[in-house]
């Protein structure tokens, strides 16, 4: 059997290759084989001889036969292909002779000669060995025939079709001259090889030309030693200016010349001309107290001087400098002397220093009813006083004196009256109860039975504030509860779908501080702020009644006013006095507040901005702001996390991990991220028993695009990233990465509303 068997290897390869035939008589299968050497697995054809057993002879008819191959596998990345070229089956002796074909190829693969040449017989190529034409730079003889893999080639037993290749020595050509003439010469090697080219000069001799002899120069080719030479002409002489030289007061000058600058022959000689001679002018210099007088001669056409005619010094003129006597707070001087011509210093007036006249004075404790003092120095002279007898800082008189402490009054009640005492003296004196809202100082309490009144005049101003937030202002005029004991301020908000939030007003218990303007002493107003409305709540009713208290404990009220941020928002546009900044930003901030009540789902079905018309809407911006997350962490420390959460401002919220932290050490410090500068310090509080936090809502809708950074400190040690963040960041992070369409709607919103916020306040 012939075949080839390619990109196959052995399966196992300490086991030899088994080939062989199955054959069918009809009911059985039967088997043949051999084994072979792996090197028949080169993907070139081979031929193997099965010998067969008498089962194979001796069975009248084969309906099957089948070759077969074991211990084999394709070749790594490959598929291994059989190729069978014929199958003999006969006597042995009768086996067909095989030939090969042998193809003798150039370098290149062109087929030289091909011959057919027996199974295992030599291959011969022919008479002469092949040749290869020679080129500019070699010639080639033929040296042996090689394998496609570069190896040697073995003619001498083939057994399969082969190709074989030319290999050739490369020589450089030996080329020598061999022709010439004035301008090239030939050169030639055995091989055939020729070629002509311009002869190579080289300089053999020179003789330089001078400015009146003319020079030569020979050359010789380098490759064929040819011969030629040139005549250079004589320079010339090359004319050089000689400078004429002016004569000075004592050396000579010389006329213009000229010479040869190459060979230095002189061709015009210069003339000498006389020194002129020196011309002085005089200076006289006057002596004064401590210089002597002289005279300086300066020539007037070179300069050279000289000085004679030396005069005495004058000697000063001495005047006294008077002494001055010092005082308290100013040094003095001691007497000195001067020179009245030239202010030389002739004595030299020394400082006195000041110095104060002081007197001691003790510490004095105060009592109940007379003055003490503190520790002090005073100056007899001047009066003033002193902490130290250095007299290094200067205290007030009102600062010496301490004030006499007054009584520390106690308290007892005896049923009908009580005693007053003092707890740091003897002072003591019975006096009868005083009842100020129901109760005495000592305790004794008033029993009283109140009244309740409608005052129309109890009617507080009450004033919606929108901008950076949301909140309303109420004012009390003082003149309108000063014949009452006491007053408050009710104020009610509306809460769809839950109670109303109520909020009191006051200076009693329990109540929500006022603010007294100018002071608490003497007060003209009482201000109040409603504060922590949310955008949602805008339409929400706001509802305030003032409530008076009298010494007998009367109640009177005045009328109930109400007001929402709505209303105030529609009455505004349509004052003839807003201007279209304003108008614009209370339109953006219905629209917000309609955007929040519909994401929120509160109060839906009255939207806040169902009453704008299209006037209104003229001024509205349509345009979704332009909004870049600026926000990222830096510093490769432990991580600082962060949240937001839309309340009457917008709130981050931030955490660290921090199991067992010291609350007092701990800060949050915000800073403005464009100059460092510090807005807040934050104190941490325990989110959980591992985790600490800390809340910043100190972002007006006008800053909303402000850029800040956060760090935690320890102490003074950062323990987080520092994070930059801003209320614009949110909102592009949230267009990113939000799939919540009404989210979404209201950050837009919200930043729209912030930056006709920043828009107006820009105009005030």
């Amino acid at each position: 059997m012939r075949l080839k068997i390619e990109d196959a290897v052995l399966f196992d390869e300490t086991e030899p290759l088994q080939l062989g035939l199955y054959y069918l008589n009809g009911t059985k299968w039967s088997v043949e084989s051999v084994t072979a050497q792996p090197t028949v697995l080169d993907g070139e054809y081979f031929t193997i001889t099965i010998p067969l057993s008498h089962d194979f002879a001796d069975t009248p008819t084969i309906t099957a036969i089948r070759a077969w191959m074991l211990n084999l596998k394709s070749a790594e990345g490959k598929t291994t292909t059989f190729t069978i070229d014929y199958l003999f089956i006969g006597p042995e002796a009768s086996l067909p002779t095989k030939s090969v074909i042998v193809a003798f190829c150039d370098e290149d693969g062109t087929v030289l000669q091909s011959n057919s040449v027996d199974l295992g017989e030599a291959a011969v190529y022919g008479d002469e060995a092949p040749t290869k034409t020679y080129d500019t730079q070699h010639h080639y003889t033929f040296k042996q025939w090689l394998e496609s893999d570069g190896t040697v080639a073995d003619l001498t037993n083939i057994f399969s079709d082969k190709k074989f290749y030319a290999s050739y020595i490369s020589e450089s050509h030996m080329l020598n001259p061999n022709a010439s003439d004035e301008s090239a010469h030939t050169l030639s090697c055995p091989c055939g090889y020729a070629k002509t080219e311009n002869h190579q000069w080289d300089e053999h001799s020179r003789s330089n030309p001078s400015c009146t002899v003319p020079g030569a120069v020979a050359y010789i080719c380098t490759v064929c030693g040819a011969n030629r030479s040139e005549v250079l002409d004589a320079l010339g002489h090359r004319e050089a200016v000689d400078e004429a030289v002016a004569p000075t007061c004592l050396e000579a000058g010389l006329t213009e010349g000229k010479h040869c600058s190459v060979c230095e022959e002189i061709l015009i000689a210069q003339d000498e001309i006389a020194a002129l001679g020196h011309s002085y002018d005089a200076v006289v210099t006057a002596p004064d107290c401590t210089n002597s007088g002289f005279t300086t001669y300066t020539c007037s056409v070179c300069s050279d001087s000289y000085t004679a005619d030396k005069t005495d010094p004058l000697g000063h003129n001495e005047v006294i400098d008077e002494a001055v006597a010092p005082t308290c707070t100013t040094e003095g001087l001691s007497e000195g002397k001067h020179c009245s011509i030239c202010n030389d210093i002739l004595v030299a007036q020394e400082r006195i220093p000041a110095a104060h006249l002081l007197a001691y004075h003790a510490a004095v404790a105060p009592t109940c009813t007379e003055n003490g003092n503190r520790k002090y120095w005073k100056c007899t002279q001047c009066l003033r006083y002193f902490t130290s007898e250095d007299c290094d800082y200067e205290i007030p008189e009102s600062f010496a004196i301490k004030p006499a402490t007054g009584h520390s009054y106690t308290y007892m009640n005896n049923g009908e009256n009580h005693t007053v005492g003092c707890a740091n003296c003897d002072d003591s004196a019975t006096e009868d109860h005083t009842y100020i809202d129901g109760s005495c100082i000592c305790g004794a309490e008033e029993v009283t039975e109140p009244t309740k009144e409608f005052v129309e005049t109890l009617k507080p101003s009450m004033s919606i504030v929108v901008g950076a937030e949301m909140s309303v202002a109420f004012t009390v005029n003082q003149s309108m509860v000063s014949k009452y004991e006491s007053f408050y301020l009710v104020v009610e908000k509306d809460m769809v779908g839950a109670e109303a939030k109520t909020v009191t007003f006051g200076y009693g218990e329990g109540q929500t501080a006022l603010t007294p303007m100018p002071n608490a002493a003497n007060p003209f107003l009482h201000n109040a702020s409603f504060t922590g409305l949310t955008a949602k709540e805008m339409g929400d009713q706001i509802r305030a009644t003032l409530y008076c208290v009298d010494a007998d404990g009367n109640i009177f009220y005045g009328p109930t006013q109400a007001d929402s941020v709505k209303d105030y928002l529609m009455r505004g546009l349509d004052l003839a006095t807003s201007t279209d900044a304003k108008k614009t930003m209370y339109v953006d901030m219905l629209r917000y507040g309609a955007v929040a009540q519909t994401y929120f789902q509160y109060d839906t079905e009255n939207l806040v901005d169902a009453d704008l018309t299209e006037a209104h809407m003229a001024y509205a911006t349509m345009e979704t702001p332009e909004a870049v997350d600026s926000s990222k962490a830096e510093g490769g420390r432990g991580t600082l996390n962060t949240s937001v959460v839309l309340k009457a401002r917008v709130t981050l919220t931030l955490s660290h991990l921090k199991p067992g932290a010291n609350l007092a050490n701990m800060k949050f410090i915000v800073k403005d991220a464009l100059d460092g500068t510090v807005i807040k310090e934050l104190p941490a509080y325990n989110l959980n028993p591992v985790m600490i936090a800390a809340d910043f809502d100190d972002v007006g809708a006008k800053q909303m695009r402000r850029l800040i950074t956060v760090t935690l400190y320890d102490g003074d040690t950062a323990i987080t990233d520092t994070v930059t963040w801003s209320v614009e960041s949110y909102v592009a992070k949230t267009r990113a990465t939000s799939t919540d369409a009404g989210q979404i709607d209201l950050v837009n919103a919200m930043l729209t509303y912030g930056d006709a916020v920043a828009a107006y306040m820009a105009t005030q």
